[in-house]
């Protein structure tokens, strides 16, 4: 059984260092930058604590932690933007990534939001393709990255 809920401040210290060291990590991978440059030039940005704009959600299976999601949320504008979603890797192509994805839409509008961006690097097809089939547009790409930014109206 899939659950997708709020972290508590424990999960919440656990994933947001990953989630960090894991953006360094994919940034280096699809731009081709030294990834100790890109992690000192980014140490700044590792999510400490989060605001009250942050939706942090741990997606559990069969009541075993296997990945999270990092939403930001902007009601005032009716927008969210999605820094980071990561599913655990054996948990990937099994169906959880697009019902993961499902389920935060149905949290996000309890939010009053109406349109969501997310980031994905170009090599990351996978994740590509999942996207585009729940109807994501891209909107943007930034060469330096190698990333599209997606948008979705839900």
């Amino acid at each position: 059984m899939l659950i997708v809920k709020k972290m508590t401040s424990e999960e919440f210290n656990q994933y947001s260092l990953f989630s960090f060291e894991n953006y360094i990590s994919e940034s280096a991978k699809s731009s081709g930058r030294d990834r100790e440059k890109l992690r000192s030039e980014k140490i700044h940005q590792i999510p400490m604590t989060h605001s009250d704009k942050d939706l942090w959600l741990v997606v559990s299976f069969n009541e075993e932690n296997v990945g999270f999601v990092w939403v930001q949320l902007h009601p005032e504008r009716y927008e969210a933007f999605g820094y980071d979603i990561y599913l655990e890797e054996k948990f990937r192509s099994r169906g959880l990534g697009r019902e993961v994805m499902q389920r935060c839409g149905e949290i996000i509008r309890q939010h009053g939001i109406q349109k969501i961006q997310i980031c994905v690097y170009q090599d990351n097809t996978i994740a590509r393709k999942l996207y585009s089939s729940l109807g994501f547009k891209e909107i943007n790409f930034r060469d330096d990255l190698r990333q599209y930014t997606l948008e979705l109206s839900i």
